[in-house]
């Protein structure tokens, strides 16, 4: 809506808005996919490194840099050197912008993996202490019926006493 009164605004007023050449529309749709070849290079051998070795993506990024400023620079080119210099900070700007957001997202992967790690670490010794108290009670238990079948025998052998005792001797 807010483009649409924008038009209704330019088109009522008394000048109207200068259309580019198409000479000029032309330069920029070839520059455009220029960078975008470039960037899709870029990105491309990126993402090769980062599945062969994340850790070596901070050491070979300027390499990368280099290699799609060097297709850039080697590729056939429309406009003046304003635009080509335009151009060629776009692509830099966007890979530049695109490794920080990569990097931005390995950081935040790691605060998450490591929250991850630390809530497994707390459930294996809350799951351990389980253990230990079920252990505990299971010993408890068992010496509770040792002790219980330690008592029945030492009445049993009370009682047979007893018994005996009772018995009239035969002599």
């Amino acid at each position: 809506l807010q483009y649409a009164g924008k038009c209704f605004k330019q088109f009522n007023s008394d000048r109207l808005p200068e259309t580019p050449s198409i000479y000029q529309a032309s330069i920029e749709t070839h520059m455009r996919k220029l960078v975008d070849l470039c960037f899709g290079e870029y990105k491309q051998n990126f993402e090769s490194i980062v599945q062969i070795d994340r850790e070596k993506v901070a050491d070979q990024h300027s390499d990368l840099i280099l290699k799609a400023l060097q297709i850039y620079k080697n590729s056939k080119k429309m406009g003046d050197d304003k635009i080509d210099a335009l151009f060629r900070n776009k692509l830099e700007q966007k890979i530049i912008d695109s490794y920080k957001s990569w990097c931005v997202r390995i950081e935040d992967n790691k605060k998450k993996i490591e929250i991850v790690v630390d809530n497994m670490q707390k459930k294996l010794k809350m799951e351990h202490q389980v253990q230990l108290k079920i252990k505990m009670e299971a010993k408890k238990e068992a010496e509770e019926r040792i002790e219980i079948k330690q008592q029945k025998r030492r009445e049993y052998e009370i009682e047979r006493i007893k018994r005996y005792r009772q018995i009239p001797s035969r002599k």
